[in-house]
């Protein structure tokens, strides 16, 4: 019986996502997301080209 409950239970948290309401918060939240992540990406970037030319440079 724990198995039906919990798949109640994720059928309901699917349906509370998929409300108008979450609908409406998912774009500023998803604009929110875009900047950070590619601060993120450019922070990456920047580590590899420093270890690569680290790793270039004789030492």
């Amino acid at each position: 019986s724990n198995v039906s409950i919990s798949g109640n239970q994720y059928a309901y948290q699917y349906a509370v996502y998929e409300s108008p309401l979450y609908k409406d918060y998912k774009p500023p939240a998803r604009d929110l997301i875009q900047l950070p992540r590619a601060l993120l990406y450019l922070m990456m970037a920047a580590v590899v080209v420093v270890a690569l030319v680290k790793s270039s440079r004789p030492s």
